[in-house]
């Protein structure tokens, strides 16, 4: 899940479309790219919203 995430972030989607998705917070979403909060810091609820987003794009 982790890695999954970590590329997601580090792709070029932005954080609304991300947002739009999976219902994750978007200062959660910026907190993440800008380092500032660490997946261990996050709900296992939006953890699976964000690694099942990422599974949807491949990445």
């Amino acid at each position: 899940m982790r890695k999954l995430i970590d590329k997601l972030m580090a792709s070029d989607t932005s954080c609304y479309d991300i947002y739009q998705h999976t219902g994750v917070n978007q200062g959660i979403i910026n907190d993440l790219r800008s380092g500032y909060r660490s997946i261990d810091d996050m709900s296992f609820r939006d953890v699976e919203r964000l690694s099942k987003y990422a599974k949807t794009l491949h990445l």
